[in-house]
């Protein structure tokens, strides 16, 4: 028989003896493997996670002012309905650094009653004997992997989640999250109202001048053909008239969309809901100390098996 057709066989027989002997062994190696997953145990962190569910009432919809500014020539700028900021760009708006700096400066309170900054907290907690050249930024860092969004593409829900190993300061950063977000969108959305209401103005005054001369044109056109009966006048009046109602429809569309412009400048522009809000969570999200001493016991029964089969290998795998 040539050597690449020898295979290995174990007997089943004297590993069953063997391992029926080793009951000391088996009861030892489960001992320091469960010591041993209790050990590490102590050296996980626990960290809680606090989240809140809401929801963003404020449509993307079309202003309609895109047709006017086009018919007034100025089809290159247009007006929309919060286009630039809607519930899928959420998770990156959230970790922007412009946002995740204000959270870092806004000020928490932690289990104890120890007042300070989030950045401060952060550092403390996550990077308590390191030397921090540039506080801010590091502790940007650890927020950007200490706050996640999620958006449930179907019923629009945004879920914002926040762990820390304080559970008082992931619902109180929960909490802030939510409140900067709505400042931060009321903000966005007044900004962009006062610029749309700018440009509805600037358009309001070139309609409005485009409308008098097209009037100017078609009473003089009615003074000059009054009397006139020719086919080619009457048409060329009634062109000019066209032209006229026209210039006026665009004037008054443009003159009612300032109105309603003005109307909802008025409201309230804080349009997210919060549909569940952040309570201060009881359980940790790390493992429990059971779970890993189960975990290691399971691998001390694995160690076992391989010590019996390295120690005992001659009697146990033969080739063949």
């Amino acid at each position: 028989m040539q050597a690449q057709d020898r295979k290995i066989v174990f007997n089943m027989y004297s590993l069953l003896k063997y391992l029926r002997k080793g009951k000391l062994l088996l009861c030892i190696c489960i001992i320091l493997s469960a010591a041993g997953g209790l050990a590490l145990s102590f050296t996980v962190v626990k960290e809680y996670t606090a989240s809140i569910k809401i929801i963003d009432n404020e449509s993307s919809e079309n202003s309609g002012v895109e047709s006017i500014a086009g018919l007034v020539g100025l089809s290159g700028t247009f007006i929309t309905k919060d286009d630039a900021i809607f519930p899928q760009i959420f998770p990156d708006f959230l970790s922007s650094p412009s946002f995740i700096k204000g959270l870092c400066a806004m000020p928490i309170t932690t289990k104890t009653g120890e007042s300070m900054t989030y950045k401060a907290h952060l550092i403390k907690q996550y990077m308590p004997d390191e030397e921090v050249e540039d506080s801010m930024y590091s502790a940007q860092m650890i927020a950007l992997g200490k706050i996640a969004c999620t958006l449930d593409q179907q019923t629009q829900l945004i879920t914002i989640d926040v762990t820390d190993q304080d559970a008082f300061v992931a619902a109180c950063v929960a909490d802030s999250v939510f409140q900067h977000l709505q400042w931060s969108l009321v903000d966005y959305r007044m900004e962009k109202a006062e610029a749309d209401l700018r440009f509805l103005n600037k358009i309001i005054i070139k309609a409005k001048d485009d409308y008098d001369e097209a009037f100017e044109r078609y009473t003089k056109a009615m003074d000059q053909d009054m009397e006139a009966e020719m086919q080619s006048v009457v048409a060329k009046v009634e062109a000019i008239e066209n032209d006229m109602n026209l210039k006026y429809d665009i004037y008054t569309q443009i003159h009612d969309q300032i109105r309603l412009l003005l109307m909802d400048m008025g409201k309230d522009k804080t349009s997210l809901t919060l549909v569940a809000n952040s309570t201060v969570p009881i359980k940790p999200i790390t493992k429990s100390k059971i779970f890993f001493i189960a975990v290691f016991s399971v691998l001390g029964v694995f160690l076992w098996l391989l010590i019996i089969i390295l120690w005992r290998r001659k009697e146990i795998i033969s080739m063949e």
